[in-house]
């Protein structure tokens, strides 16, 4: 009996240490991530939010609402979160500027208790701070997840079974250069060059078996306009191109809907061949183009672009938002995706209206909407002085006129 009950003793003791063995791991490595308890690990793209160090409330209160309405384990800033071209950053001290501004996207995946990676693109190299800078920057908060990064400016993060240490999926982070003007950046080939590197000692080390991966990058892959086709000028809904005009295949699109051509990156230096050669990654998703939010499918590789999370750059309302991404242990490439919009979650009427209206790119960009309000407060001034001037004039014109006796 006693060796019974010594036997389940050492049971208990062995599944105590387990579990105690896997928090105490997953606490010592701020970038250990396991998939929970359920078998799902939540992914969520804040892409193209583009803000300056006077971000206006929306933003903050619609990522507060999205990361208490969902239970995210990872959020990926997925470039452009710099309006780089704003003068505002560019004006006195800009590295406070720009420090001020990463903060205010920061601030509510820190409070969240939400841990985060990041890519840049091409408005994040514009910004009067160094993409380096900024990447010190982002690595002060304890919720950073990135380590290890190649001098290219590439990473990798794993993604471990809830009871495991062998990786069941691998996350790819790539940077988008600064590209020409009207174009955007595109991956370099040093960047697809590590890649091709880490996947093929990855599989080495996984003893040859190829783990599946999901990539992110800013500028989208040039293949991702073989999900379009040409179409004659005036058809309804087409999307316009270099004078030419496209819509989706929709037997190759798989969800959601395209509001834009999606940009053509400056250069093409072979980044979906790299990744159709090393037959990992099953997903790749990427930003730039605020009006769309779609997953397509190029020779058996997801191809998704995120929606615009910005309420300052150029957006729409059934479209800004974020998009949220649901791996599951059992089959991590079976993966669910829904897309979040802040319409959805914070009130833009009624009362709201106005402070909506005036913080959020609509027909008008808010600097001409400021411009006109400024203009209009200058001519208000001007009126109430006038009147004020001609009111005391008229007081001491009736005034009597007193004259010594």
């Amino acid at each position: 009996m006693k060796r019974v009950v010594h036997f389940l003793y050492a049971i208990v003791l062995g599944f105590t240490l387990l579990f105690v063995t896997r928090a105490s791991a997953a606490d010592e490595s701020p970038t250990a991530f396991h998939f929970g308890a359920n078998g799902i690990f939540t992914v969520m793209l804040l892409s193209d939010v583009q803000d300056t160090q006077y971000p206006p409330a929306y933003l903050l209160h619609s990522i507060e609402a999205v990361l208490s309405n969902y239970d995210v384990n990872l959020v990926v800033l997925l470039g452009d979160q710099l309006d780089g071209s704003n003068p505002l950053l560019h004006i006195g001290d800009y590295s406070k500027n720009v420090e001020k501004a990463l903060h205010s996207i920061l601030s509510p995946l820190e409070e969240a208790g939400c841990r985060f990676a990041y890519v840049f693109g091409e408005q994040d190299y514009r910004a009067p701070l160094s993409v380096e800078k900024q990447a010190a920057i982002y690595q002060r908060y304890q919720n950073c997840a990135v380590t290890g990064v190649d001098e290219s400016g590439a990473y990798y993060l794993s993604i471990y079974p809830y009871m495991g240490e062998t990786a069941v999926l691998y996350l790819f982070f790539l940077d988008s250069g600064p590209g020409d003007d009207g174009n955007c950046g595109a991956v370099s080939s040093e960047q697809i060059a590590w890649y091709r590197e880490t996947s093929m000692a990855l599989v080495e080390q996984n003893r040859y078996h190829r783990t599946p991966a999901v990539a992110f990058q800013h500028a989208p892959v040039a293949e991702i306009h073989e999900l379009f086709y040409e179409v004659p000028s005036g058809t309804k809904h087409a999307l316009k191109g270099d004078d030419i005009y496209y819509l989706p295949i929709k037997s190759h699109v798989l969800i959601g809907e395209a509001g834009e051509l999606p940009c053509q990156p400056d250069e093409n230096h072979g980044l979906f061949d790299a990744f159709v050669e090393q037959g990992n990654v099953f997903l790749d998703f990427c930003g730039h183009d605020h009006l769309n939010s779609f997953i397509g499918s190029v020779k058996g590789i997801d191809l998704g672009v995120a929606p615009g999370s910005s309420y300052t750059s150029y957006g729409k309302a059934d479209v800004r938002g974020v998009r949220i991404l649901r791996f599951y242990e059992d089959d991590v490439m079976s993966y669910d995706t829904i897309h979040v919009r802040y319409a959805d979650l914070v009130k833009t009427d009624g009362l709201f209206a106005v402070r909506y209206y005036m913080s959020t790119t609509t027909r008008l960009s808010n600097a001409v909407k400021t411009l006109v309000v400024i203009v209009l407060l200058l001519i208000t001034v001007l009126l109430i002085f006038r009147i004020l001037i001609r009111s005391s004039r008229e007081k001491s014109q009736k005034m009597p006129i007193r004259t010594s006796s």
